[in-house]
């Protein structure tokens, strides 16, 4: 047994030396190939532009240092140290240095060797100032980047990337420069965007948003007290259904609902929620109708709009949800006409315009929404024609007039018990007769007379 043990001892020494005689070749030849553009010199000359020492025996793994100054300052310009951890393997960088011509750190990176494999272990950048610049440190297990740290020339943090053991993203957070509190805050799972929040400078939470697959699937927004304002949902990053919140109350004041397009399809005002006071629906995006509600959710007013934005149609209820007034528009904003009822839905009134706005007909009717009379109107406002009904609905007098535009009568039809036309007399502009139409029972022309403007019989069949 003790035999082996002096063995074992022995090779090790062998090995060791091994190295080290690796080294030492190592950096002859690297002496040999930077002898080619700079001078080689020794510790003791007052014009050394770098230095090379390789650790005596004593120390495992062999390793060496490389010192590189600049010509002109004579400051070190760059720090390297190398180790050789088996002769099979080339020489490793453990560390380096570099310097700013004014002698202040520029970069500084260390390695570590695991499983004979090399690995990273930090990474630092620095300012002219000498000020960090950036810090980059790496996952130990294996390596990889874990986490990106960079910072503005006076030292302010302006950002942090982190990174999982299979190098994806896993955090990026983003500060202030003023005060340097969180502005921005991204997580991630498996290299995807999960979660984006966004702070005001105070540091209170402004804004959340939730992805799926990369899909925006959530966003809620708050005011600088952070206080609920909004919350947006989606399906597959299309607008689902939205909610916008009272701050001092933090119940909901409005929601939106969208179609499968994302554009709006209705929006629910609320006064005390549940309490509606107004919904709007849409149709493509477009506003349709309006209606608002007074307390316990009754509805008092009603609009609807063109394609084009402009109003439709408005309509005016009683306490008791039904009818009280009905009004349609041209869409050049002109009342095109108007309907009136009572509280039991009844109508009692309507009126009929030309699109210039000017009237065009009256009807007027009883408690019991029977019709009693038309008026009708030119559209310089002359009558055109006049007809009574009685309590049956039918018409009072057996003639209906029709006017000339001044007023004159045009056309007279006479009717029989049975509703029938029995006459039709049309009339010149003077009041003559100017034809003269006779029915028989079965409705069929008997006789036509027409007459001359004086009222002369000038033709007949």
């Amino acid at each position: 047994m003790f035999k082996k043990s002096i063995l074992v001892i022995l090779l090790l020494i062998i090995s060791y030396f091994h190295c080290y005689a690796a080294v030492k070749k190592k950096l002859i030849e690297l002496t040999k190939k930077r002898s080619k553009k700079t001078e080689v010199i020794t510790n003791n000359n007052k014009k050394k532009y770098y230095t090379i020492e390789i650790y005596q025996p004593g120390t495992f793994p062999p390793s060496c240092k490389i010192e590189v100054y600049n010509k002109k300052t004579k400051k070190l310009k760059r720090y390297t140290l190398y180790r050789l951890y088996s002769p099979g393997h080339p020489l490793a960088l453990v560390r380096r240095k570099d310097y700013y011509n004014n002698g202040n750190l520029k970069f500084d990176k260390k390695n570590t060797y695991k499983s004979q494999k090399v690995h990273s272990e930090f990474l630092k950048y620095y300012y002219t100032n000498g000020k960090l610049k950036s810090s980059t440190n790496y996952h130990k297990r294996n390596g990889k980047l874990k986490e990106v740290q960079n910072y503005d020339i006076n030292s302010n943090l302006k950002e942090i990337i982190s990174y999982n053991l299979q190098g994806k993203y896993s955090r990026h957070k983003l500060y202030y420069k003023k005060t340097g509190k969180l502005k921005e805050d991204r997580i991630y799972k498996k290299g995807k965007l999960h979660q984006f929040e966004v702070f005001y400078q105070n540091g209170n939470l402004k804004s959340v948003k939730k992805f799926d697959d990369r899909k925006l699937k959530e966003y809620k927004s708050y005011d600088e007290n952070e206080r609920m304002k909004g919350i947006m949902y989606y399906v597959n990053g299309i607008k689902e259904k939205s909610l916008a919140f009272d701050r001092e109350s933090g119940k909901i004041k409005k929601m939106t609902t969208y179609d499968k397009f994302g554009k709006k399809k209705q929006v629910d005002h609320y006064g005390q929620y549940p309490n509606i006071t107004s919904v709007e629906s849409y149709t493509n995006g477009r506003l349709k109708q309006k209606n608002l509600y007074k307390t316990n959710n009754i509805l008092t007013f009603s609009t609807m709009y063109y394609l084009s934005g402009k109003i439709l149609s408005k309509t005016e209820y009683h306490d008791n949800g039904n009818e009280k007034k009905f009004k349609g528009f041209y869409e050049n904003g002109n009342l095109k006409f108007i309907d009136r009822y009572d509280d039991s839905n009844k109508i009692n009134f309507s009126e009929e315009y030309f699109k210039d706005g000017n009237l065009k007909g009256k009807k007027f009717y009883d408690n019991e929404s029977k019709l009693e009379k038309i008026e009708n109107y030119y559209q310089n406002g002359d009558i055109k024609a006049l007809v009574k009904y009685d309590e049956n609905g039918k018409m009072e007098s057996n003639t209906l007039y029709k006017y000339y535009s001044k007023g004159k009568p045009k056309q007279s039809t006479v009717y029989g018990s049975d509703r029938k036309i029995k006459k039709i007399a049309a009339y010149h502009l003077n009041g003559k007769v100017k034809q003269q139409q006779e029915y028989d029972d079965n409705g069929k022309i008997k006789s036509i007379k027409i007459y001359d403007e004086s009222g002369k019989l000038i033709r007949e069949q």
